[in-house]
């Protein structure tokens, strides 16, 4: 059976910076354990001015500048009132915030945990696990290669579950989910010719939800539609036929956005929690990125959170390990940092009160957070 000091299920942003962050800290042998290929299409391509600081925390910022990422210069928005508004980043004394090429930042991010010395595992599938001696040994986890279905066993002497909202480790070990709001999310990727559309970040809310819209590198753009499930299932509806006529019903974003022939499109359909888990941590293991928290993309925090989480993390694994002293607030600035996002959230929803009674825009508002000092 392999031993690894370091087993880290998931190799998103979170998943990653923490692997640099171990490496970075001591010679500790890291094993990243991912399910799905290493080049996919994932939304979150927006982030805030401070993204560059966490980049920086990894060493990772002269070859980001250089990478084809670029500011843009704020959003314009029709949300709670009939007209657009326009939030310039020139008067923000935090600076312009990130427009990503998110393929080439995935890249750049498993590009330093391999050249870190971190192993990468990907088509590998977590299927459970053993606590060996309550985890004071470290724990004995079940991997499986999803191309052939070969089963192996790995010895961790420490865990750290970046695997999303799934938490399948944590929840393992007996985190409970704590979800405070559900909603859905279609994002179409498509083409669009040169200079054919603002840099701006576009924000429209509807009677049903809310559209994002952005310019992608490499001339592309993503259009983003976040509403209640049974709202989402119909924008399938005859190869989402429903999501086209949803998009023709809006007054900001189809004037922005390009037509796009169908067969150029991709969608990608997910699920849109607010949510932490219970408990973050415990005898040999932790959790962080979206398998801690998840945010609403409303509030343009997520790569920012995943990066710093991330971090934070794998300085606390490597204490642990090298007998360091331990990072016991670990937990506590986790919920306290979701009770700040929820309440910005809130105050966000609070702010549209055009549609008082369609079920969407009432349940956010009558919506309230869990007791997050439990």
């Amino acid at each position: 059976m392999q031993s690894v000091d370091v087993v880290i299920l998931g190799a998103g942003p979170a998943g990653l910076a923490c692997a640099i962050a171990v490496r970075r800290q001591a010679a500790l042998g890291v094993l990243v354990v991912d399910s799905g290929p290493p080049e996919r299409e994932r939304p979150g391509e927006s982030a805030p001015p401070q993204l560059l600081d966490a980049i920086r925390r990894l060493g990772l910022d002269e070859r980001f500048l250089a990478g084809g990422h670029c500011t843009y210069p704020g959003n314009i928005s029709l949300w709670g009132a009939a007209q657009p508004a326009c939030k310039d980043a020139i008067f923000s004394p935090a600076g312009a915030p990130w427009r990503l090429d998110r393929p080439r930042f995935d890249a750049l991010l498993a590009e330093a945990a391999t050249a870190r010395g971190a192993a990468l595992a990907w088509h590998t599938r977590y299927s459970g696990s053993e606590a060996i001696d309550d985890g004071r040994a470290g724990y004995r986890l079940r991997l499986a290669d999803r191309a052939t279905g070969a089963l192996r066993d790995v010895h961790a002497r420490f865990v750290i579950d970046a695997s999303g909202p799934s938490a399948r480790f944590a929840r393992d070990r007996g985190a409970c989910r704590i979800v405070d709001d559900r909603l859905h999310a279609l994002a179409c990727f498509a083409p669009i010719a040169p200079g054919a559309m603002t840099m701006q970040a576009a924000v429209e809310a509807t009677e049903h939800g809310w559209w994002y819209a952005a310019r992608l590198p490499r001339d592309r753009a993503v259009v983003l539609h976040v509403v209640d499930k049974p709202v989402w299932q119909a924008l399938w509806v005859d190869g989402c036929a429903g999501w086209d006529a949803a998009l023709a019903s809006t007054s900001l974003i189809r004037g922005l956005l390009p037509a796009a022939p169908p067969a150029s499109r991709q969608y990608h359909a997910f699920p849109i929690y607010s949510s932490r888990l219970d408990r973050t941590c415990g005898r040999g293991w932790l959790a962080t990125g979206d398998a801690a928290s998840t945010y609403d993309p409303i509030v343009a925090q997520g790569l920012y959170k995943a990066l710093s989480d991330g971090l934070r993390a794998g300085q606390r694994a490597a204490a642990a390990l090298s007998g360091s002293a331990a990072d016991t607030g670990y937990g506590d600035r986790l919920r306290a940092r979701y009770a700040e996002y929820f309440a910005h959230r809130r105050a966000l929803y609070d702010q549209e009160r055009r549609w008082p009674h369609a079920p969407f825009w009432r349940d956010r508002h009558e919506r309230r957070a869990t007791d997050h000092a439990r």
